[in-house]
């Protein structure tokens, strides 16, 4: 269950468009909990000493990357590895409305139904978080295409 008040104002029908994105067999990577998207979009980023420039803010770098990727050196995932994951149905159903059981106001919920074959650690609310990510207008919304690729790293916080 995900707060309504987390929709930033926007329909669940909208919430419901991009969990679509996920259905089907991805890498899952940038979703994992182990991983530390931040080192290695660094690394990346930077290069060796002798070629560093000024430094960008990590969120355009990951942007720029996204949009890159995007733009044509779009592949599917090397090997599939161990992140390799399907996801067969994503969906944001009805609100539901609950009354606390101490009295106050009626609280509504968003319902998040996500059926795969296996999920990586942290991968549902990485996945939810991502989506509440480009419905607040913090990232475009090309980026959810981007980390399901693995080809390149981005940091997911949870």
């Amino acid at each position: 269950l995900l707060p309504r008040s987390a929709l930033s104002g926007h329909s669940v029908a909208e919430l419901d468009v991009l969990l679509q994105h996920y259905v089907g067999s991805h890498n899952f990577a940038n979703f994992a909990g182990r991983i530390r998207g931040g080192e290695a979009l660094k690394k990346e980023r930077d290069g060796p000493a002798s070629e560093r420039k000024e430094p960008a803010s990590e969120a355009a770098v990951s942007l720029a990357a996204a949009d890159a990727l995007l733009a044509g050196l779009s592949r599917t995932p090397e090997k599939g590895g161990m992140y390799l994951r399907t996801v067969y149905a994503c969906h944001a159903e009805e609100l539901i409305e609950v009354q606390p059981s101490g009295g106050g106001p009626v609280q509504e919920f968003v319902q998040i139904r996500i059926s795969g074959a296996s999920f990586v650690y942290h991968q549902i609310r990485k996945v939810v978080g991502l989506c509440l990510a480009v419905l607040s207008g913090a990232v475009p919304d090309s980026i959810i295409a981007a980390t399901l690729l693995g080809r390149i790293t981005l940091p997911a916080p949870l």
